[in-house]
């Protein structure tokens, strides 16, 4: 590996590793939230809309309307 590579290679790997401690802070705000004022997370619901939508469960996270994102919560992860 050429040094060029390797300057980008270390560029990769700080990229992803702030990303994901930035997600990882996110998901840990969103569930904390989410237990104050539904008594439990998307994950512990099994809400797999708000999985793949918001927490990115399917790989790329497309968002959610936060009015959906509560009918779901209240109608315990299930689509109303």
């Amino acid at each position: 590996m050429n040094k060029r590579d390797e300057v980008k290679l270390q560029r990769l790997i700080d990229r992803a590793a702030e990303t994901s401690s930035a997600h990882f802070k996110a998901i840990t705000e969103l569930d904390d939230f989410c237990l104050a004022h539904f008594g439990a997370t998307p994950s512990e619901l099994d809400a797999d809309s708000i999985i793949d939508a918001v927490l990115g469960g399917g790989g790329v996270a497309s968002g959610m309307k936060a009015e959906e994102f509560i009918a779901i919560m209240k109608n315990d992860g299930r689509e109303p």
